[in-house]
């Protein structure tokens, strides 16, 4: 459970970064504090657990989808209207959301409905669903409520719901799937012939898992029971196991860069001694051991690491490669305004962030999508430069980080869930005035 403290904070500037004014009582923002939070962790991190429950019952995926996105959107437009009940303010994150939302938006409705171009063939329901009830409403409902003035526990929830989605995921290796640890280590996993959940999914809840067990322990401050301590110790190691399992190279990347930013901010701090050197020296040779010992057991090799090992020989180009260059030739037919929301190599979104809004919104919309990373890479830097202040705030700053990278290899606009919701959080934690800010990147 998530506790909300009976005071809001103190020493902030309540309008530097936050979207709120005062004119709501405790009462109320105590319910959509809670309720933000709630729809921020189920909508970034519930999807295994859905999908876990889809395998079980052998439910259609189609229906219980749409099923949890009609909650969502119900829990996101209850928060808004109460938002807008109670008096907003507009700032620079949200205007800049919305601008570019409102241009996206008519891109959709002008090329699903008037020009009929479809996503692989899906009705257009499925892309307006996708885009409108797990990108633009939750992300919207959590810029107008009062979810980030209050992190406390945010890495407890966090680590949880992951803790949980992991679960899911490995007892369907262990229960559902007949097939033993080896044969999954040298194969690429994913649930069920449709690829209800797919193995870039796999890798990255896997990846964020152990980073939120990571701050768990070495950011927060908690002081946690040994037994509890010891769980959340045995999680690292069964988010790498999924990493692993699921044999995708954006979350290892981004799970490497991670690693990196922590040891670049305990350096500028001089800190990188201790427990998180040598917890990162331990993690690193685990992997590098375990690997060897299980290439060396016949088992051929690891799926992940062939990948990698193949990735500098290929010859022939991967279906990205293609989509990244029909995005940009796309772009560049129509540099305003843009040219259609998929490709016109395989009618799909543009494995990358950026191209896919060059290609679909042009540099007009593409200028606000910039401008709200800049603001959010900005807050992340800050806060981790600052972590005394925002010990609870560093795993979602982290994970933003992660899933961020993933999504500039593998994302689409109306399909980067992470992005939309945790910019919004992110953007929306309070700035402390009495901080003397340490050196930052910005």
């Amino acid at each position: 459970m998530i506790n909300i403290d009976n005071k809001l904070p103190q020493h902030i500037d309540p309008l530097a970064e936050s979207s709120l004014i005062y004119s709501t009582s405790l009462q109320e923002v105590k319910q959509q504090t809670f309720l933000s939070k709630v729809l921020l962790l189920l909508v970034c991190f519930g999807y295994p657990i859905q999908a876990f429950i889809i395998i079980i019952s052998g439910s259609n995926s189609n229906n219980l989808n749409i099923g949890f996105r009609i909650i969502y959107v119900l829990i996101s437009v209850f928060i808004i209207f109460s938002s807008f009940k109670r008096g907003i303010k507009i700032s620079k994150p949200v205007l800049a959301f919305l601008c570019f939302w409102i241009i996206y938006t008519a891109r959709l409705f002008y090329d699903l409905s008037i020009r009929e171009i479809r996503f692989l063939d899906k009705p257009p329901f499925y892309v307006y669903s996708f885009a409108l009830g797990n990108c633009l409403l939750p992300a919207l409902a959590i810029y107008l409520s009062k979810a980030a003035w209050n992190t406390k526990n945010l890495s407890i929830g966090l680590y949880y719901i992951l803790l949980l989605s992991n679960i899911c995921i490995i007892i369907n290796y262990l229960f559902l799937t007949p097939a033993s640890l080896t044969d999954l280590l040298v194969t690429r996993v994913g649930w069920g012939e449709e690829q209800i959940i797919n193995p870039i999914t796999i890798s990255l809840s896997g990846a964020l898992l152990s980073i939120a067990a990571f701050s768990l322990i070495y950011y927060t401050g908690l002081k946690l029971k040994l037994w509890f301590r010891v769980l959340v110790i045995s999680s690292i190691f069964i988010g790498f196991l999924n990493l692993v399992l699921g044999a995708s190279r954006g979350p290892l990347i981004a799970f490497i860069f991670i690693c990196l930013i922590v040891i670049l901010f305990y350096w500028k701090s001089r800190k990188l001694v201790g427990k998180t050197f040598i917890f990162l020296l331990f993690l690193s040779s685990f992997i590098w051991v375990s690997g060897i010992a299980l290439n060396r057991h016949n088992t051929g090799d690891i799926y992940l690491i062939e990948r990698l090992k193949t990735q500098k020989d290929k010859t022939e180009k991967e279906d990205r490669e293609y989509e990244w260059a029909s995005a940009w030739e796309q772009f560049s037919k129509s540099p305003f305004l843009g040219d259609s929301f998929v490709n016109d190599y395989d009618k799909s979104y543009a494995h990358n962030l950026i191209l896919d809004s060059l290609r679909a919104t042009g540099v007009i919309g593409t200028f606000f999508l910039l401008y709200l990373i800049f603001l959010t890479i900005k807050k992340v830097f800050h806060i981790l430069s600052n972590l005394s202040e925002y010990k609870d705030s560093a795993a979602i700053c982290l994970i933003f980080l992660c899933t961020f990278i993933v999504d500039m290899v593998s994302g689409g606009i109306f399909v980067a869930i992470y992005f939309w919701s945790l910019s919004a959080f992110i953007c929306t934690i309070p700035i402390y005035k009495e901080i003397k800010s340490s050196p930052s990147l910005f």
